[in-house]
Parts: structure tokens; sequence; C-alpha cells
């Protein structure tokens, strides 16, 4: 039976955790989310999203009477500002921040004794420098344009798309920026008349266009001055948008959604955006079940707006949103008259449910019109909290990015700097689990989902991701109890059913396995690990064509899975195709080099074409890289017997019977093979072990 696979399904409880501030698909699409959500730095006062969830559809509802945008200069001496929105392409929500007074009047409110918030606030800030070569203390103000649409693969999440407009002193200094990021990091190319800088391609995406898989730089970050004063950032495609805006040569936001995001000038931070029907559904999908009269009135909404704006007693929080009509704007207001007391009459386990209730129990709702408005004056306290709240999450942001690039000690040190925050976050507690299993320490992983589970005991991810580090300790049994537990408590978790079909699957219960990988792709018909893996229990039921059929799905849905490529040439290897076999095992090679399946299976293609040289070294390469693989050692036994170096064969056999004695008699048959032919036809065994 075939090799071991490196990857079980573990759902990344990442995405979820970021479900407050912005819904993004998998793959590169949560790289960029990151990137943006460093723009919540800027607004820590702020209760404004950082972005609408929208999609692209003309701005409707619009108040008749709303004033003309005014974009002035803030702070003192400051010199003319062009405005913004002029260089923003179309957008479906736009933000605006003025940065100046968030530094000089929102951050010295923050008391003396907030020091650990004081000190991630800078630290944020010179991470946001690190991340786009500007000072934020420079920049006067900050818009951004926020356009939303279904994935192309036809996920379920929205995806996103952003592009920045700072006004700073420092545009004319971006040439000098870029170079103390350091050689390596961004090409530079001429774009529109403008030096643009776009973000080099990772080692993944490289190795992605070397096994011809083609990738775009969509969702690539990359940065330009428009002029002396003005800086635009984000999303490539969107910054050559935005160029095309600027200089008239394509078209700019819509003027509507400008009004609506700018209605209130005092406000230091101001949004509007787009509320197309179905988008709530896909932000709240339990909230949005059924057919009631508020569940029509919440899909009737068209378009939002947001305001903060400083008091001298703290903060003003204004949310509004056009209903379709005047009796739907006030069942509205009911339903938040109504949660209102819910949430007031909720016991507050953590600080994030004290914030709620507080903010709550002093909401002020009203409908005017086709207008629902919900209106909160928070205090000092009350915005301390929420900062650290959003420190806090812009911690979870940056160990997100970290873990993706597998640096997890990096990631783990700033979960742990979010947790100083926020020590009773359970999500925190949950993606530094992820992080520490992915280092291989699964008993402090272990511990944090157990910490979540106590913080949150109807948290269904701390369930999953519990499930799947009890799969890599060898507890299939534990991991199949919690897997239930999360699809009890979250029905529609594709990746819970993925892993408790792998555990059953250990357990062999080939049949459950293979029942709980349909319903995985019936959640998650994108689910590239459900595909693998079923396609890997096809494998092993003999079914090569289907089997086959699966892991083609898998690497055309994750380019990078390296599990997948090396079972795919596995299959192939059987079915006869030699060269595609190769094909796959280089190409997984490409994307992990120290992937000690694929040389294995590399070497048993080579055994085959009697290639014995080739394939010691390949087999040398496995076992150097995870020497505990005892059918890699029983392998390299067969080759160097079939190539006449009986002596170290001998010893390969009994270091592979140490580990594992079960292989003895199926490589003693071999072994009698090879010494009656020298030229043995049978094929070696291939390794069982699974992590």
């Amino acid at each position: 039976m075939p090799h071991t696979r490196g990857r079980i399904a573990s759902y990344e409880a990442a995405d979820q955790a970021q479900a407050a501030t912005v819904h993004a698909s998998g793959g590169r699409g949560r790289d960029r989310a990151r990137r943006l959500s460093a723009l919540g730095l800027l607004a820590l006062l702020s209760l404004a999203p950082a972005a609408a969830r929208a999609q692209s559809a003309p701005p409707t509802g619009v108040p008749a009477n709303a004033p003309t945008p005014s974009v002035s200069p803030a702070g003192a001496g400051a010199q003319a500002v062009v405005d913004p929105f002029a260089a923003l392409p179309p957008a479906d929500a736009l933000v605006t921040i003025d940065v100046a007074r968030v530094f000089g009047e929102a951050l010295p409110r923050l008391p003396a004794e907030e020091a650990t918030l004081l000190a991630s606030i800078n630290d944020g800030l010179t991470r946001l420098k690190t991340l786009t070569g500007v000072e934020p203390r420079a920049v006067r103000r900050l818009s951004v344009g926020t356009r939303y649409a279904k994935p192309a693969t036809g996920g379920s999440r929205t995806d996103s798309s952003a592009v920045m407009i700072a006004q700073s002193g420092e545009a004319s200094q971006l040439p000098a920026l870029i170079r103390q990021l350091g050689a390596g990091k961004y090409r530079e190319e001429q774009y529109g008349g403008k030096r643009l800088y776009v973000e080099l391609p990772t080692a993944a995406q490289k190795a992605a266009e070397a096994a011809a898989q083609p990738t775009t730089d969509h969702d690539v970050f990359a940065v330009t001055a428009l002029d002396a004063d003005t800086l635009v950032f984000g999303d490539s495609a969107q910054v050559r948008a935005s160029i095309d805006a600027g200089a008239g040569k394509a078209a700019r936001v819509s003027a509507e959604l400008v009004t609506a995001a700018t209605r209130n000038p005092q406000a230091i931070v101001s949004a509007a955006g787009l509320l197309p029907p179905g988008l709530l559904a896909d932000i709240f999908p339990s909230q949005q079940a059924g057919d009631s009269e508020l569940n029509r009135a919440l899909a009737a909404l068209k378009l939002f707006y947001a305001a903060v704006e400083l008091t001298p007693a703290g903060v003003d929080l204004t949310i509004s949103a056009m209903a379709a009509s005047p009796d739907q704007a006030r069942t509205l207001a009911h339903a938040l008259d109504a949660v209102k007391t819910l949430v007031a009459l909720a016991p507050a386990k953590t600080a994030r449910d004290r914030l709620g209730r507080d903010v709550f129990k002093a909401l002020v709702v009203s409908a005017q019109g086709d207008e629902v408005q919900a209106r909160v004056a928070l205090t000092q306290a009350n915005v301390n909290l929420f900062a650290r709240e959003v420190a806090s999450s812009a911690y979870m942001d940056s160990g997100l990015a970290h873990k993706f690039k597998g640096e997890f000690d990096a990631a783990i040190a700033d979960y742990d700097r979010a947790l100083a925050l926020e020590p009773d976050n359970a999500l925190t507690y949950i993606n530094r689990g992820v992080a520490r299993s992915g280092k291989g320490d699964l008993d402090a992983a272990m511990a944090d989902y157990d910490r979540a589970i106590a913080l949150a005991p109807d948290n269904a991810l701390a369930y999953n991701d519990r499930s799947f580090d009890k799969i890599k300790k060898g507890d299939f049994a534990g991991a199949v109890e919690d897997a239930n537990r999360a699809i009890a408590l979250d029905p529609r978790l594709a990746y819970a059913y993925n892993n408790r079909g792998y555990a059953l699957e250990r357990e062999g219960n080939l049949d459950a396995a293979l029942a709980d990988y349909e319903r995985s792709l019936a959640l998650d018909a994108n689910n590239a690990l459900a595909y693998n893996n079923r396609g890997y229990a096809r494998y092993q039921l003999g079914d090569l064509e289907r089997a086959t059929a699966d892991l083609d799905k898998a690497v055309q849905l994750d380019p990078d899975m390296v599990e997948a490529r090396v079972n795919r040439g596995f299959a192939r290897m059987d079915n006869g195709d030699t060269a595609g076999a190769i094909r796959d095992f280089e190409a997984a090679l490409a994307f992990d080099p120290k992937a000690a399946e694929a040389y294995n299976g590399r070497g048993l293609v080579r055994y085959y074409k009697e290639d014995w040289a080739g394939a010691i070294r390949d087999f040398d390469q496995a076992i150097a890289l995870n020497p505990k693989l005892a059918e890699v050692y029983g392998n390299r036994a067969l080759a160097r017997l079939a190539s006449g170096h009986d002596a170290e064969a001998a010893q390969d056999f009994n270091t592979c019977f140490k580990l594992n004695a079960a292989l003895r008699p199926n490589f003693e048959d071999l072994a009698r093979e090879i010494k009656k032919t020298r030229r043995a036809k049978a094929r070696p065994a291939r390794i069982r072990k699974r992590n």
C-alpha cells in the first residue's frame, strides 16, 4: 500500500477568527486580507468597519440632502490636499480616516496606565511602515476603496480587493523608502507614466509557475506615488486602476458613494458601502435562515453609512442603513431594540462580551423614513477596551501571516502579544494552537485548544483543530469524538467531516471515511484536501481511474499541495505512467525539498527502471529527512541487493525490521526473488507510515 500522506485536513481557524473584520477566500486571498488589516492600526479608536462588504452595484438610497464632500487639510500648517477620491477607481465601499486627528487628538487620550496597549500601537505602526515603506505618522488622511465579489472558483465566501490612497509628505520620497526595505522584495515597472513597485512572488508562487501553474498578481501588493503628496498602495490591479482613474483614463468611484461616506465632515473615521441582496447571508449565515419578515428586511438593505466622531467624554458612533421602505426600516429598528434588550441581559464572560453589552445598553435606535439609525455614545473606558481589541486583532493578523509562511515561532510570539492585550479570546488560543501544531509541539497545541474550549464551549473550530492534532498523535478514536462534537455544533463545517473521514480511514473503516469525504465535498466543492483524501482512499481500494481524477482536482484547486502530487505520482506509477509519476514527484520536491515521501516515490520509479544507483540516492534522501520510515530502509535494501551490495542490504533490512517487524515476511520474500535473478521484477513495498 502507498506512502504517507503528509498533510491531514486542518481547518484554518484563522479565517473565521477574522470574520469580524473581513471575509477572505482561501490561499492567496487570505494573504491579501492580512495586508489590508494593518489599516486597523490607523483607526484604533474607531468602531467603523475597515471595509464594507458589498458587491459591485449602482449606488442607491443616498439621502437627497447629503452634503457635498468636504476634503480639507487636517492639522495646522498642512499643505493643500488633493481630493483623494478623484483617483479612486469604482468601489463597493469606502472608508476615509482623518489620520492627523487620530494621532493628534484620539491617541493622546489613552491613559498612561495602558502601557501594554500604547506599546502595541507603536509596534503596529512600525510594522505598517515595514510593510508599506510609509511612515504612518506622516499620513494626514487615508482613503480606502474596496470591491467585493464571489471568488471565480465558486467558493462560498466573499472575496475582496482594495486600494488605499494616503496623503503624505513622504510621497516624493517613495523610491528611497523602497530601497530601505532591502533588495529582492519588489520589482520596479512603469505604468501610466508612474513608477510602480510590485511585490515579488513568493517561493510557492515561483514553484507554481515552474510546475506550469500560472499565477496572477491580482492580489500582489503594489505601491506608487501619484504626485508629491499622494501615495497609492494595495492590490496591484487596483493600484493600476487608480493610476488610470487619476489620469482621467478610466472610471472613478461614484459620486453618490463618496457623498454617503463623507456626510459628516467632523468624523475622524467614516465609511459607506453597498449592501446587495444575499451579502448579509454570506456574512452571517446563521442569522439569515428562513423567510421571516425580519430576514426579508435584512435582505432588502441597500446601503450603509458609519461615522466615528470625537466628543469631550469619548466617542460617538453612528451606523445607518437604507431599507427598501419605511415599514422595513421600522421592522429593523424594532428588531434592534429587541436584540439590545437580550444582549443587556446576557452574561458577559469576557472583556469583549462586556464591551458588547455596554455598547448595546447605550444604543439609541430610531427609524426615519426608509433609514434606520443606531447611535451610541462610548466613554473613554469603552474606547480603551475597544482599542485593546483592535491592537490584539492586528497581532492576530500578523500571526496569521507568519503561520501561512511556516514561520511558527514568529506566529506564536504574535499570538502571545495578542493574548497579553486580550487574555480571554478563544480564537487567539485556537490560532496559537494551530501554530504550535505546525511547529510539532502537539502537547502545547492541545493545551491551547483545551483553553479555548473552556472559554467558548460552543466553538466548533476548537474541537475540529483538536481532532486534527489527535490524528497526528495517533489517537484516532479521540479524533472521531472531537470531530463529532465539531459537527454537532456546526453541521456545515466541511473540514470536520474531512478530518473525521481521515480518522475513520486510519481505523480501517474506508466505507465510512468515503461517506465523510463525500459530505465534506457536498458542503465545499473546492475542498482540495477532501479531494486528496478521497483520491487516496479510492487508491487503496484499487480504483485507480477515479483516484487519479480526484487527485487531479486536488492539484487543480491547490497547485502547491505536496501530498496530492505525491499521491497522484503513486497512482500514475501503478497505472504504468512512469513519466507522469516522475513529474509529480519532482513537482512536489520543487514545492517542498523536505518531502521524504516524494523522494521515496521517485526512488521507486527509478527502481522499476533498474536505475539502482538513482533509486538508492533517492532513498538516501528520504531516510535523511525522516529516519523513522521503516519501509524506505526496506526499499533501499532491495535496490542494494539488486545492485550486488549484499552487506549494506542486510544492514538496511535489520533497521527496517527493528522499526516495523510486521514488514519482515514481505521483504524477505522479495529478497529471495532478487537473489535468484538479481534483476527482480517484483515491486518493492512502499512506506505505510503516516503522520
